[in-house]
């Protein structure tokens, strides 16, 4: 009667057994979901901190995740599946290991690429921004030279009137040319030079695409438009200026 008994109860046991299997692998490959989880977002975090979004590296997290990975290849695994999936996640987590001492490495040695690229850029911005304020007060000295000029000349001449500035000014002649030409409109290309780079740091102080913009194209409208500003006032001479008006540059011509 035992033994019927004992023949009963084994078929019990099994399924016991393999229910507890079952739910052991079940519990494990959750475990290993969430660390393979935690390990991205730890990659992440380093990956800001690479990039100087945080200002410490994610030590103390690191360290946990690495002890927590550790432990559980330690454990008696019996699933297959489970136990290549943690192996796989393993390995990824020693690349990864070796990438951030690698970056941490560069960036105490001054060689990471990220850094020098940046520093770079930090060197092209200031050089622009030199070479703009560099444009502005040539531009600005060049006014002062020519408005002394000026003056000079309007004191020695015998009129008493001020000729045109070769720079600051579109001089035009006082009388038509031989064979009845109009007045024509000059203007230096060092002049337009200095109004041309004036322009361009101005319009990039205010966030104006400067790519299709060149100094020949600015130089032929202004000498185009320069005539009918002189005609239309009535003007001997043209200053030509650049001001900003509702957040954008433009050239101004003031007929004097």
């Amino acid at each position: 009667m035992s033994s019927i008994s004992g023949k009963k109860t084994e078929p019990r046991a099994l399924r016991a057994a393999a229910q507890a299997s079952a739910a052991n692998a079940e519990e494990s490959l959750r475990t290993v979901v969430e660390l393979e989880s935690d390990v991205e977002s730890l990659r992440t975090r380093y990956e800001q901190y690479f990039l100087g979004l945080s200002r410490v590296p994610p030590s103390e997290e690191h360290q946990r995740i690495r002890s927590h990975l550790i432990r559980l290849r330690g454990a008696a695994l019996r699933s297959a599946p489970v136990r290549f999936r943690l192996q796989s996640l393993h390995n990824r987590f020693l690349s990864y290991e070796r990438m951030w001492a690698r970056v941490l490495r560069e960036r105490e040695e001054g060689t990471y690429r990220r850094d020098l690229e940046k520093a770079r850029y930090r060197r092209r911005a200031a050089g622009v921004q030199k070479g703009e304020a560099a444009g502005d007060t040539r531009a600005v000295k060049d006014s002062a030279e020519e408005t002394a000029r000026s003056a000079a000349d309007a004191a020695a001449s015998p009129e008493g009137a001020a000729p045109a500035s070769q720079k600051d000014r579109v001089a035009t002649t006082g009388a038509p040319r031989p064979g009845g030409e109009a007045p024509r409109s000059e203007v230096s290309d060092e002049r337009l030079r200095a109004v041309y780079d004036a322009y361009v740091g101005a319009k990039r102080r205010c966030g104006e695409d400067t790519k299709g913009l060149t100094f020949e194209g600015l130089a032929k409208k202004l000498r185009s438009q320069l005539p009918e500003v002189l005609a239309r006032h009535n003007a001997t001479s043209v200053e030509l200026k650049v001001v900003i008006k509702g957040g954008k540059a433009m050239v101004k011509a003031i007929p004097k």
